[in-house]
């Protein structure tokens, strides 16, 4: 899988999630039932294809509320798919990236578990988007040796995030 370089000052953008036949992607409203897991039927594939995918981009975007509700994961290809962790890592080393992992979290309400457990492994490092009110809120976060938080405006927040996070970190492949 290859992709040309992307535009001046910006990744190319992945997403990747499943959706049912009559178009749910989440069962939200049911509590323990809300990933893509049951809505993927439980398919043994599903969970290497992330992990994949985790493994060629740079790094993977998600919000606040994602965070809150699934502090317990990682998102390191390996916390999807375990079994992959060899293939995923010489995956990595052979695009040329190093073995840690670029967690991108989006917060407008920078309310942040810092119990969550990106924050206490190893190999993840944290890119805090938010707003500049924001800030204020993360100031603990902001002394975590493995957390940036970043301040961006509210008027252009995807488009200053993706520029940021081409030119200042070098993405090319951003997964959300």
């Amino acid at each position: 899988l290859s992709f040309p370089e992307p535009p001046q000052g910006r990744p190319y953008v992945i997403a990747c999630f499943v959706q049912s036949m009559d178009g749910i992607i989440s069962y939200s409203d049911v509590a323990g039932r809300e990933g893509g897991y049951e809505i993927a039927g439980g398919s043994q594939h599903d969970p290497l294809f992330v992990g994949m995918l985790r493994a060629i981009t740079g790094a993977r975007l998600f919000g606040g509320g994602t965070l809150r509700k699934e502090s317990h994961g990682v998102g390191t290809p390996e916390d999807i798919f375990p079994g992959g962790s060899e293939m995923f890592v010489r995956q990595r080393a052979k695009l040329g990236f190093s073995p840690e992992i670029l967690s991108v979290l989006v917060t407008e309400q920078a309310e942040i578990p810092l119990s969550a457990k990106i924050f206490h492994t190893p190999r993840v490092r944290s890119l805090i988007y938010t707003v500049p009110e924001g800030v204020e809120k993360l100031t603990r976060i902001q002394q975590h040796p493995s957390a940036t938080v970043h301040s961006v405006s509210r008027e252009n927040l995807a488009g200053d995030i993706l520029k940021d996070l081409a030119v200042r970190h070098g993405i090319r492949l951003l997964l959300i």
